[in-house]
């Protein structure tokens, strides 16, 4: 229930607008809580999507948007106000603006091509963004330019301003401008106006015209040709006029002249007499001449240019000169030649003018390295290094003189006499390689490795630098001597044969032999000797007992020896080979025995010998000392044994003299029989525990039919005596 209350008091001008600001931002807060959801965004062209250049253009941009509160959409809330419309042509910004509406039109007045593209939408509102489908906007037709000179009429050479113009398009061009349908000049312009400087050339009337093209975003627009203009070109001086003296039949020797002349009222423009356009000959003004001995090299095109204000004319002739005779030629033969073999050089023109000479009046010379070899046409000689160099000629007739293209002559060299080597370590029975050289020869050269008489292998080597291996195994030492190498580089005649090979064979290591001492004695120095029958020094040898992977002793023999053992063992030494080594175990103990080895190394590889069994003796006082114990031993036994005996007959002679003596029963006394305590009986059956039967008075020794009988004296206690054999 309403309840009614007092009117409230007059508020001043400050509370006032304290509330009205206080009730705008809960309405902007709450505003700004609503979550907006665009539903839609479209665009639209109008009045179609093609048309024609200067229609004008509507792009309507048309938005739905739904206002969401908690799930569900807002019934009967505004939409949010502010709202932002963007139009995009080819994905770039045109234009935008804000609206409170749900459609925004932006308009293209009097569109031209260049706004033809793809265009789209983009709405934002409250932090969301949507945007539309693309549509695509076609405009047809372009303006057709004018074309305007500063002038119709003008002289060679003179520069004419051309003004081309379409005013009312707009975007990215490029002008062309045409004379008589030939391009003759473009431009780059971001207007529809562009301006060149034309300066056309002397002839008939020029025809001038001019168009354009449109850069759009994936194409281009070519407009219609403008409207042609009539331009006057006017000549500036004449054509040069050029001229030979004679006109024809010059041969080599003749004076021969070539003049270039203009003429005009105009000041005299400068002339250019050329041979072949870039050889001047001439330069001058008015008249220009070129009088000179005629020579082959004077034929061709010369050219006469006149030029005037950057105006250039010119007029051409042909000019053509006979040889006198031809150029000589030098022919050697062979044309490749060995040292010490000939050759010979010639010199000679094929073609002479027969009306001017005769072959005879030609005069040859021959030359090497500029020096003159010969005052004919032939040169012969036998090769040698010093008649090498750049051999050419000369022919002669008058005043005329031609020389020849120069022969370089080289001979070539002999092979000289091979160096043979062998590649690393030769090694008995093994394959190693042999190289095969020569420190001069023409290539290619053909080597032959040689064993004594007999070719084994050959190799050709065809560049510098390169040596002939071959591959080859000796199987005694001698025989490396007889390996040799033969070179030719021109035949059996340029044969040459090296000296024979001298290297160092290595002998692998024979099976080594162990020889130790036949009796060896604790505490005296045993020798273990290893020795090889064959194998190349250096060779070390190393002593192992089995079981052991360290070497006990190493020793390295450099060369052969005949030494001996200083020390005389025991053993056969006839058969030990000089190339021995030994190792000294000093004092030995009973524990180094064992089966001991030795091993041989060298260059070529190892070997190693075959188990043998040292046994070690014991030493002399040792065994004196076990003989004297064993001695002692023995006696003690015997004296034992002597002892034993004795006692045993007497103690034997004791028990025959005691019996059983009856003696006085006394009252309440039983019958006891008593033996000797060290007799044999006793001893015999000191172990045997008392038999009882369990009858009072009765006793039992297990013998058969023994038995004594003991009274009773008639006490409860029942007794039982050890037994007894008698």
């Amino acid at each position: 229930m309403w309840e009614t209350s007092e009117p409230l008091p007059a508020m001043g001008p400050r509370l006032l607008c304290l509330l009205l600001v206080s009730v705008l931002s809960t309405c902007r807060s709450a505003e700004d809580q609503l979550d907006v959801f665009i539903n839609f965004v479209n665009v639209t062209i109008w009045p179609r999507e093609r048309v024609e250049s200067g229609t004008d253009v509507r792009l309507e941009c048309r938005t739905g948007i739904v206002v969401m509160q908690g799930h569900s959409p807002s019934v009967g809330r505004p939409a949010p106000k502010r709202r932002q419309y963007v139009l995009l042509k080819n994905d770039e910004e045109v234009n935008s603006s804000e609206s409170e509406a749900d459609q925004q039109t932006f308009s293209i007045p009097r569109a031209r091509v260049a706004d033809s593209g793809n265009y789209h939408c983009r709405v934002k509102a409250h932090g969301r963004s949507k945007s539309s489908a693309e549509q695509q906007l076609t405009v047809q037709g372009l303006q057709t330019p004018t074309l305007v000179l500063d002038t119709y009429s003008t002289v060679e050479g003179k520069e004419v301003l051309a003004n081309c113009s379409a005013p009312l398009e707009h975007g990215t061009f490029f002008f062309s401008f045409y004379e008589n349908s030939k391009e003759v000049k473009r431009l780059r312009s971001a207007t529809g106006t562009a301006a060149a400087k034309l300066t056309p050339r002397y002839g008939l009337q020029k025809w001038l015209y001019c168009r354009y093209t449109v850069i759009l975003w994936s194409d281009s627009v070519l407009s219609n040709p403008s409207n042609n203009v009539t331009l006057d070109v006017y000549e500036l001086f004449v054509t040069p006029s050029i001229s030979v003296w004679p006109a024809n039949d010059v041969v080599e020797g003749d004076r021969f002249a070539i003049s270039c002349t203009i003429k005009t009222h105009q000041q005299n423009p400068f002339l250019i007499l050329t041979q072949e356009a870039e050889n001047v000959v001439a330069v001058g003004k008015g008249t220009v001449e070129f009088n000179v001995t005629a020579n082959t090299t004077h034929s061709g095109v010369y050219t006469c240019k006149a030029n005037m204000n950057d105006v250039e004319k010119h007029a051409n002739t042909t000019m053509s000169v006979a040889e006198l005779f031809s150029k000589p030629v030098l022919s050697v033969h062979p044309p490749e030649v060995f040292e010490n073999e000939s050759f010979a050089v010639t010199c000679y023109s094929s073609n002479v003018t027969p009306h001017r000479i005769q072959r005879g009046d030609l005069q040859y010379s021959l030359y090497r390295d500029g020096r003159v070899v010969s005052r004919s046409d032939t040169y012969s000689a036998t090769a040698a290094p010093a008649l090498n160099g750049r051999y050419g000629c000369k022919a002669r007739a008058g005043n005329i003189w031609k020389e020849s293209t120069e022969f370089v002559l080289k001979a070539k060299e002999l092979v000289s006499q091979p160096l043979i080597k062998a590649v690393g370590e030769v090694i008995l029975h093994r394959a190693f390689e042999i190289q095969c050289s020569s420190a001069r020869g023409h290539l290619p050269v053909h080597y032959i490795l040689m064993k004594g008489r007999t070719p084994v292998r050959n190799v050709t080597v065809n560049e510098p630098n390169y040596r002939a291996t071959f591959m080859v195994s000796v199987h005694n030492v001698s025989e490396i001597r007889s390996f040799a190498c033969q070179a030719e580089n021109n035949g059996p005649s340029s044969r040459v044969l090296g000296r024979r090979l001298n290297a160092s064979v290595i002998v692998p290591v024979s099976t080594p032999e162990l020889k130790v001492p036949p009796d060896i004695v604790e505490g005296n120095n045993l020798t273990l000797v290893c020795r090889i029958d064959s194998g190349s020094p250096p060779v070390t040898f190393e002593w192992y007992l089995q079981g052991s992977k360290m070497p006990l002793s190493t020793n390295t023999v450099e060369a052969r020896s005949s030494k001996l053992l200083q020390e005389s063992p025991a053993w056969d030494l006839r058969d030990f080979q000089p190339l021995y080594a030994e190792h000294q175990v000093k004092k030995v103990k009973m524990e180094d025995a064992g089966d001991y080895y030795c091993r041989a190394l060298n260059d070529a590889g190892d070997a190693t010998s075959s188990f043998v069994n040292v046994k070690v003796e014991l030493a002399h006082w040792k065994k004196g000392l076990i003989a004297a114990f064993c001695l002692l031993l023995v006696a003690a036994i015997v004296i034992g044994a002597i002892v034993w005996f004795k006692n045993k007959r007497g103690r034997r002679h004791m028990a025959t003299e005691l019996s059983v003596k009856p003696s006085s029963p006394k009252s309440d006394d039983s019958l006891t029989a008593s033996l000797a305590y060290d007799t044999e009986v006793y001893n015999a059956h000191k172990d045997a525990e008392p038999q009882c039967d369990g009858t009072e008075g009765r006793a039992t020794n297990g013998m058969r039919d023994s038995m004594a009988s003991f009274p009773a004296n008639g006490s409860n206690r029942s007794s039982c005596s050890s037994p007894a054999t008698v």
